[in-house]
């Protein structure tokens, strides 16, 4: 559709009824997909159901300007971008980039150059680098020398998912217009634009340790995970063979964590990681710091040679490395002495209460089932109250069928009507369409995800109440200091009758984002059993409680796996 200000690219939806499709419970190749009934799919009709925009401009009026495609909502959108409310700003940009209104290039970057809230700079960076014009994607490359570091996670996003030219050319120049340490806090995309990028891969390893600090390099490492025992070895090697001691020590630890967790390392990479000079029990005279102790580990490991008792170094240089000491617990060749001294810094390993294992065959794409991911917390709330769609205290789910084009843009969405009256519908349809593809998976084009919107009062006052605590990124429970929070309130699954007919039964795993207050903010299905389960499972989930986890006593949102298992009896 054509618009005044420009293109729009249209966004199909269907609806699907619930009572249809929750009922066929075997499993198909398609999985769920076989068993959704299609009860409409025109997306003009879709359009012609949406509301009209309440006069106030809101921030939920302006997102359900993305059930239109008309000039009208490309002139609203244009003005919400310059809008004193930078919730609205945030929101007008993301409905440009999804529909990639380039007509509204320019405004978008006049508002970038005079925007000074980090979200809504982020959001405008996005639709920018989606408008995909030379002009547009040079804008944001020059902002970003100076850019909040918020700004900087849309960037990578494009990097990973659009893989434009020189990526490894791009990423270089990042590294140097930006200071070291900020690089540290988002490497898990520098290393997902890696591994989609493997051409690449090499200069931009290579980069990583010239570049950046070693807290960064070690987190590339880290995020890389089983992409290390692919990458070019020499890499690691030059890395190992560095002249910062701190790039050495964090490549050498990386090695080890590997090795303690089972996954693969190149036998040239663990030959290159061996002690240059390696003691003997009964010769102990080399001088060992931190480095050479991982390294006189690997040596145990790979060649299984017999190395001194390292409790002293433990017990003088271990704080600072709390995350790689814990670790030592679980390798299996450490010497009683040594295990005494970790034991003192870090406690005895309790038996863990962990989730088994994850099949290790790579996702194929996106996870089964996601809570969609709303980065304004007043946006859901404006929605609702702007379509009518009643709140109650009572936890109740809206729920889509999404697929995503290759640059993670939804392509096509179906609303599946589950808990929700249908006046709700159009919020619904609004989140859906605004809902960006999970950047740290594969994206499949056209392969379905379910994503769920948990919908009670008390989930958005404790929302609101997150939006309050300071703005940082997740640190996984057991990472550090970052001790498991205390469940303060459980709420139990319901067991599907009908997935109890057909003797459905199993493990759902979840990643659960715990926020700053102690709400479940978001949840991915890690290991899905079948809709139904998964559903209850996300359901259940949503409305546990916990203590706020502190860190230096300032509230911190954690990352956390938790599990749902369903038993037949």
């Amino acid at each position: 559709m054509t618009g005044r200000g420009g293109a729009w690219d249209t966004l199909p939806v269907s609806r699907h009824s619930r009572d249809v499709c929750m009922t066929h419970i075997p499993y198909s190749p398609v999985w769920f997909t076989a068993a959704i009934v299609i009860l409409t799919a025109n997306a003009a009709a879709a359009r012609q159901s949406a509301p009209a925009p309440a006069a106030a401009v809101t921030p939920g009026s302006v997102a359900l300007l993305a059930n239109t495609g008309d000039a009208a909502a490309v002139e609203q959108i244009r003005t919400a971008l310059s809008h004193a409310d930078a919730t609205v700003r945030a929101v007008a940009a993301r409905v440009a980039a999804i529909g990639r209104i380039r007509g509204l290039s320019w405004h978008v970057r006049n508002a970038l150059k005079n925007e000074a809230d980090e979200a809504a700079a982020a959001e405008q960076v996005r639709a920018l680098l989606y408008f995909g014009d030379a002009d547009s994607i040079a804008v944001v490359e020059a902002y970003l020398r100076d850019a909040p570091l918020l700004a900087v996670r849309p960037y990578l996003e494009w990097l990973a998912l659009a893989r434009p030219e020189n990526v490894a050319e791009r990423l270089e120049r990042l590294y140097k217009s930006r200071p070291a340490a900020d690089l540290s806090q988002v490497s898990d995309l520098v290393a997902r634009a890696v591994v989609l990028n493997p051409k690449d891969r090499d200069r931009v390893l290579r980069a990583g340790f010239d570049q950046v600090t070693a807290p960064a390099w070690r987190g590339m490492l880290d995020a890389l995970g089983m992409e290390l025992a692919a990458a070019e070895s020499s890499v690691i090697q030059q890395a190992l063979r560095s002249d910062k001691e701190s790039i050495r020590e964090a490549t050498v630890w990386a090695i080890v964590a590997r090795l303690v967790k089972g996954e693969p390392v190149a036998a040239s990479v663990l030959d290159a990681a061996l002690p240059a000079e390696t003691p003997t029990v009964n010769a102990p005279t080399v001088s060992v710091g931190w480095e050479q102790f991982g390294r006189e580990l690997i040596a145990r490991r790979h060649r299984q040679l017999r190395t001194p008792d390292r409790s002293a170094v433990i017990r003088g240089e271990a704080r600072p490395h709390f995350d790689d000491a814990r670790l030592l617990l679980r390798f299996k060749e450490i010497l009683p002495g040594e295990r005494s001294a970790v034991a003192e810094l870090v406690g005895e390993e309790r038996p863990s209460k962990a989730p088994p294992p994850l099949d290790p065959t790579p996702v194929r794409g996106q996870s089964a089932m996601r809570t969609a991911p709303i980065p304004w917390p007043a946006l859901l709330p404006d929605l609702l109250r702007t379509t009518g769609c009643p709140v109650t205290e009572t936890t109740r789910l809206g729920v889509f069928e999404v697929s995503y084009r290759p640059d993670g843009r939804p392509l096509s969405v179906g609303i599946i009507n589950t808990d929700l009256p249908p006046e709700c519908g159009p919020a619904l349809a609004a989140v859906a369409r605004l809902t960006l593809a999970d950047t740290l998976q594969n994206v499949v084009e056209g392969e379905k995800q379910f994503v769920v919107v948990p919908i009670s009062a008390e989930r958005l006052a404790c929302a609101a109440a997150s939006a309050q605590a300071p703005r940082l990124q997740g640190r996984r429970v057991g990472a550090g200091r970052i001790m498991q929070p205390t469940k303060t309130r459980d709420v139990r699954p319901v067991y599907p009758r009908m997935a109890q007919q057909f003797f459905v039964q199993g493990m759902v795993i979840l990643d659960a984002i715990i926020s700053a207050t102690g709400c479940v903010a978001n949840l991915k299905v890690l290991r899905s059993v079948h809709p139904l389960l998964d559903l209850e499972a996300v359901k259940a989930v949503s409305g546990w409680r916990f203590t706020p986890t502190l860190l230096d006593g300032v509230p911190v949102p954690v990352i956390m796996t938790v599990t749902v298992n369903f038993e037949l009896q």
